[in-house]
């Protein structure tokens, strides 16, 4: 009911011109939030999505992509690859990453076996990590990570292994203004 009033409410606006409202708490510049995958089926297409914000909340990049048939964990690993690989070619360099895969995150953290199944996208993703910079990795639930879903989603339903949001997809505006109000959603 609420999120249908905030659709309501926002019809008109340009996203660009959304101001949001500032978040009271943050220790960081640039949050990264996502990492987040969406399995369309637990057989058929996958995708990964994820957003970069401002630690007030406002859009600052977003990106989707598809990646055929895969698992959960490999998806949520490419997310958080992606995002890193972004915030670092952006410039950015204080980083708080939310992801809702506590196994991604502890994984991450931890040597695992050459021979295991994912050593190469986490060796990746530890390359950049060793970089100048401060990446604070940290787990939300799905529902706190609502705009990185909706991407997701996007890029399971389509086609292209990247696409890149330069501003917030309309569906993605109340979304973006019920988590900077902090707004709560049941897990159902």
């Amino acid at each position: 009911m609420l999120l249908q009033r905030l659709k309501r409410w926002f019809r008109g606006y340009n996203a660009s011109e959304l101001e949001l409202p500032i978040k009271p708490i943050h220790i960081c510049y640039a949050q990264y939030i996502s990492k987040h995958k969406y399995l369309m089926r637990l057989i058929g297409p996958s995708g990964f999505g994820g957003v970069l914000r401002h630690s007030n909340g406002k859009w600052i990049y977003g990106f989707a992509g598809t990646v055929g048939i895969s698992t959960i964990l490999h998806v949520e690993l490419l997310a958080i690859y992606h995002g890193l690989k972004v915030a670092w070619d952006q410039g950015y360099r204080n980083i708080v990453c939310y992801s809702d895969s506590t196994l991604s995150i502890q994984l991450i953290g931890r040597d695992v076996n050459s021979w295991h199944h994912y050593a190469s996208i986490l060796t990746n993703i530890r390359d950049l990590v060793k970089r100048n910079w401060s990446i604070d990795f940290k787990h939300t639930k799905r529902e706190a990570n609502a705009v990185a879903d909706l991407l997701a989603k996007a890029g399971a339903a389509g086609t292209n292994a990247w696409t890149e949001f330069r501003e917030p997809p309309p569906a993605a505006i109340p979304l973006l203004q019920a988590d900077a109000a902090r707004v709560m959603f049941a897990r159902i």
